[in-house]
């Protein structure tokens, strides 16, 4: 650890296969570095500054990245979960950051500020989003957010599109004007989810319950309507010119 530090102090800023074990790194500057291959395993960030970071292919084992700055870093392939063992993100700051391809499963990003980020094809399964601020500017496509914890997230006008909602926890989060076409929703709780002017062309919406939600102005396939009539009992029939 003293090694890295050190050579960081002194102006180094980019970093290949680099391995570090339970390194204390707390409220330490550590801002716009490239790491590449590297690997992290109970290290603790708290607090840290680690604004504009580059990463690629690197993995980070239960670490702890609470308080930390981490605001317009990118993270490719990279993955922040072992079996059982996620990092941290909690009240952590990836405001503007890039996530591509990365496994976040079970990680916490409780309190996270998440304004302006963008993730594509990540993994988030169970992951909590508990009080996390997306501030209606946040980009998630192709994610895998299944179980994850999205309880009042306020993703309003943002674009979710081709996301796995499966048996996430969605109570009271805001979705109005979202586009969420092709998202999957099975089985996802949705008591007081708010989807007014939402797009979900497309969208697996079989477990929307159409007399407790306000479905004002949302946009779905003329199928995906029957299916939801059908749903609360209602019979479609063709009607017949001749009559």
């Amino acid at each position: 650890m003293v090694d890295f530090v050190q050579a960081v102090a002194e102006g180094k800023r980019s970093f290949k296969r680099l391995t570090m074990e339970e390194a204390d790194l707390r409220e330490l500057d550590l801002a716009e570095l490239t790491l590449k291959g590297c690997t992290f395993t109970k290290c603790d960030f708290h607090r840290a500054q680690l604004f504009r970071w580059h990463c690629e292919d690197c993995s980070f084992i239960e670490c702890r990245f609470n308080d930390a700055d981490m605001s317009e870093s990118t993270f490719l392939r990279c993955t922040f979960y072992a079996l059982d063992r996620p990092s941290s993100f909690v009240a952590s700051d990836l405001r503007h950051s890039k996530w591509q391809e990365c496994d976040v499963r079970l990680c916490s990003f409780e309190k996270a500020q998440l304004f302006k980020g963008e993730w594509q094809q990540v993994n988030a399964t169970g992951a909590n989003f508990f009080k996390a601020d997306f501030r209606r500017a946040f980009t998630m496509q192709q994610c895998i957010m299944r179980l994850a914890d999205l309880r009042d997230a306020n993703l309003r006008k943002c674009d979710l599109s081709k996301t796995d909602f499966e048996q996430a926890d969605l109570r009271e989060s805001q979705l109005q004007e979202a586009n969420l076409t092709t998202c999957n929703f099975a089985g996802a709780n949705l008591v007081h989810t708010q989807v007014q002017g939402a797009d979900l062309r497309g969208a697996n919406i079989a477990s929307f319950n159409v007399q407790q939600m306000d479905m004002q102005g949302v946009k779905i396939y003329e199928t995906q309507g029957k299916s939801l009539l059908q749903a609360i009992g209602i019979e479609l029939f063709e009607a017949n010119p001749t009559e």
